[in-house]
């Protein structure tokens, strides 16, 4: 594209000595474009097809094949830079429904501070919302209870001097779990009081001593049989001597 509407040099000025503008923010076009419309005026580029050249280099290589019908026929168009404006609204556009689907399902706080929760939520309020009591509560929704209950019962002028507050309730709340993370902890020994009126120990369980059996004797006194034979006669299985006993007798 060597000339432009017979502007090449206006075409190569912009795209070389100028920092590059923002890449563009899929989510939000038209915010994107009041972004670069503003720049643009800061840098006196006001012609359509300056404007055009300049957010050329903005855009993803995937953005610029679907305008590849555009680039064709760039010479025949009036305001190259508004029918690129028209066709990207139009692609990434999102609905309102989407949009508040966003903020119904928005994540939780985080790690993020309220502020910053506010900011990104705000991105999806569609064109025309205000910040009313039911963007108010799904932003209230999704701070820590422990903060919550502290904005809840004051008043503030508007919802972002709200978030700027709970900002530093965040920030002493974060301190705090800090400093009791550091804090030793050590085991706790039992009161004096608790030491005084405990109970004793029972003491350990002795095994009761195996009461003393008088050995057996070889022979009964007396007679002149074994004990075996004595007891038990001749169904006796042993004998020990001296024993007299006669398996005949």
């Amino acid at each position: 594209m060597d000339q432009v509407n017979g502007e090449p040099a206006a075409v190569a000025a912009i795209t070389t000595h100028h920092p590059p503008l923002p890449m563009l923010i899929r989510d939000r076009p038209l915010d994107w474009f009041a972004l670069i419309e503003f720049q643009l005026t800061i840098r006196k580029i006001t012609k359509p097809v300056e404007k055009f050249a300049a957010i050329v280099n903005s855009l993803p290589v995937d953005v610029q094949a679907n305008l590849a019908d555009i680039f064709r026929k760039i010479s025949e168009l009036p305001d190259p830079f508004q029918t690129v404006k028209d066709r990207l609204c139009q692609s990434f556009v999102r609905s309102e429904f989407d949009l508040c689907n966003e903020i119904i399902n928005h994540p939780p706080l985080g790690s993020d501070k309220p502020s910053v929760l506010l900011d990104k939520m705000i991105m999806f309020l569609p064109e025309g919302e205000t910040q009313g009591h039911l963007f108010r509560t799904h932003f209230l929704n999704r701070l820590p209870a422990s903060i919550r209950q502290h904005l809840l019962h004051q008043k503030f002028a508007t919802l972002r001097d709200m978030a700027i507050f709970a900002d530093s309730l965040f920030d002493m709340d974060k301190s705090n779990h800090v400093s009791a993370a550091t804090i030793p902890v050590h085991p706790r020994s039992p009161s004096p009081h608790r030491r005084a009126t405990r109970s004793p120990s029972p003491a350990p369980r002795r095994r009761a001593a195996t009461p003393w059996r008088k050995p057996r004797q070889p022979y009964v006194e007396g007679s002149d049989y074994c004990y075996y034979h004595y007891t038990f006669g001749p169904k006796a299985t042993k004998c020990q001597t001296p024993c007299k006993f006669n398996s005949k007798n």
